[in-house]
């Protein structure tokens, strides 16, 4: 199954969500549904092509992935919170992958009959393998390196700038400056 041409749903539009769905648009991929619950965030992702941002409290009952027939064919969770993961199965067609990056932490408890019947796969992503790291080196030297919104900061705002990152604070990513 290539993913890029399925319906997709990306959790959390921090600095990595945010490249995921550039990325995405660059390979020439069907644009993806987005959860967030920072609106700026999800405006932001509006305006850089997700078909659809949601507050994750506001589609508890399916509405984010009405517009992906029978589901999203796999989520990318760069939150990795317990609700997001939970979240992310819900919205999961039967067969669907769920890819876990963010690292929020937790315990995880699901249904695993939910797993089982429905065929979805749970997988880890840390680190990408060389092989991949030198595709996407060939489809931005392509393509071009895709935009996302980047903010500048002094080096001698270290502590403030990771303070408001982990604090979900920041639209984009934080470029530290010396």
């Amino acid at each position: 199954m290539d993913l890029i041409k399925e319906p997709l749903v990306i959790i959390g539009a921090g600095g990595l969500g945010l490249m995921a769905l550039a990325l995405l648009k660059l390979m020439d991929g069907n644009a993806a549904v987005l959860i967030e619950p920072d609106p700026v965030k999800r405006k932001v992702a509006l305006q850089m092509g997700a078909i659809g941002a949601f507050d994750p409290a506001a589609v508890a009952d399916g509405s984010a992935t009405a517009g992906l027939g029978d589901g999203a064919a796999a989520v990318l969770d760069f939150v990795g919170s317990p609700a997001s993961i939970a979240q992310g199965v819900t919205m999961l067609r039967k067969g669907g992958r769920l890819i876990m990056v963010g690292m929020y932490g937790g315990e995880l408890s699901l249904p695993i009959p939910t797993l089982v019947l429905r065929a979805i796969s749970l997988e880890g992503s840390y680190v990408g393998s060389l092989a991949q790291m030198r595709e996407l080196m060939a489809l931005v030297k392509r393509k071009g390196i895709p935009e996302i919104p980047i903010v500048p900061r002094p080096l001698s705002e270290i502590n403030d700038a990771i303070a408001q990152m982990r604090e979900g604070g920041v639209v984009g990513r934080t470029v530290l400056q010396p």
